[in-house]
Formats: C-alpha cells, structure tokens, sequence
C-alpha cells in the first residue's frame, strides 16, 4: 500500500466533500442557488487552487476536520460580508481607481448619450 502525501490525501477528502456539496446544490431551487452563489464560488476556487497553494503541514492540519472543505469556505467568505469593513474600503479604492485611469474603456461598451445631439 502507498502511502499518500498529506496534499494528496487532503484534496481527495475535499473532492469528496464538494461532490457531496454538489449533490445538494441539484436539488436546490434557482432561488436558494442565488443565495449561496458566494460558497458555491468559493468552494469551486478553493477545489480548483488546493493543490497548488497548501503545503503538508497545512494539509496534515485540515485533515484533523471532518469537513476541511467547509471550514475553508467560512473562512474565505468574510469577503464577501457587507459589513467587512476592510473589504469595502478596498473596493471603494477599487472603483476610484477605475474611475480615475479609466480602466474600462477600451473593454466595455458605453451607453450611447441621451439626450440633444447636434447634426
């Protein structure tokens, strides 16, 4: 028997765990989907970047938790939180910036002016 790395074994137990997850969200209405759209989003990223981003000691940590997967969504989802005071500062930063080089100019379309136009 081989014996796994701590990475390995801790990304098949959140495979698991999302596959579970998975399950549930199919039976869930578009409503209830909406409302869980930030964990769905997180648990995707956190399965899709696992791999590449723990080490094994922090593998061997979250496979002390009988839900690895659900504990690093809960701790990942404080930016989405409006009263994340942090997070709203970065994002008002965020959208001065966009105003300010305007960022989106050359990706996005505009609404055509209203209004008088002259002939």
């Amino acid at each position: 028997m081989t014996d796994n790395s701590s990475v390995d074994r801790l990304v098949s137990k959140v495979n698991r765990e999302y596959e579970a997850m998975r399950e549930s969200w199919w039976r869930m209405t578009p409503d209830e989907l909406i409302g869980i759209a930030e964990q769905i989003t997180a648990a995707k990223f956190i399965r899709e970047n696992l791999d590449s981003c723990v080490n094994e000691d922090e593998a061997e940590y979250l496979l002390t938790l009988k839900q690895p997967l659900e504990a690093l969504i809960d701790s990942v989802m404080y930016l989405y939180d409006p009263q994340n005071i942090a997070e709203r500062e970065w994002f008002s930063d965020h959208l001065y910036e966009l105003f300010d080089k305007h960022d989106l100019d050359a990706d996005y379309e505009f609404e055509e002016e209203q209004g008088m136009t002259m002939e």
